[in-house]
């Protein structure tokens, strides 16, 4: 199984009409996600205001969740109308200018948990990518033209 955290920092708070397009549509893509092939679990948080998309710290919203396969996980993020609201992302929320995203292969009884996502988040920021932690481009993304971008994939 593949575990996914990906964080993002919002452009406008959450109250802000600016913000309707996205957060309107959280409970849908998130109801998508779970009947999609290959979702196994997501954490799931109060659902308040302050915290409908994902855990929010200040204004960055996070998801983490399990996938049976990188595949599944692209299949969703990048082959479902999910991809509509990823091609968006740049009117809700800010520029990336840090590590966002990490996947790592999720083994064992428990699920992970937002401190292991954090960590492995570090962990990538700081060695690159490795068995523990890696990002889309150590995946052959080939069959996810929509994503914009084709990983190296060594022979």
């Amino acid at each position: 199984m593949i575990a996914a955290y990906n964080l993002a920092d919002m452009r406008f708070p959450r109250t802000d009409p600016r913000m309707n397009g996205f957060f309107d549509n959280v409970d849908r893509m998130n109801a998508l996600a779970e009947r999609s092939p290959g979702f196994v679990w997501r954490l799931i948080v109060p659902k308040t205001e302050e915290r409908r998309a994902g855990q929010v710290a200040g204004t960055t919203l996070t998801t983490l969740s399990v996938w049976e396969s990188v595949e599944a996980l692209g299949d969703y993020v990048f082959n479902t109308v999910h991809v509509q609201f990823y091609l968006r992302r740049a009117e809700w929320f800010e520029a990336i200018t840090r590590q966002h995203m990490v996947l790592w292969t999720h083994v064992g009884p428990d699920w992970p948990d937002e401190a292991e996502a954090q960590a492995r988040l570090a962990r990538y920021e700081a060695e690159g990518p490795t068995d523990a932690a890696y990002g889309w481009e150590q995946v052959d993304t080939a069959r996810w033209p929509r994503m914009g971008r084709h990983a190296e994939v060594p022979a």
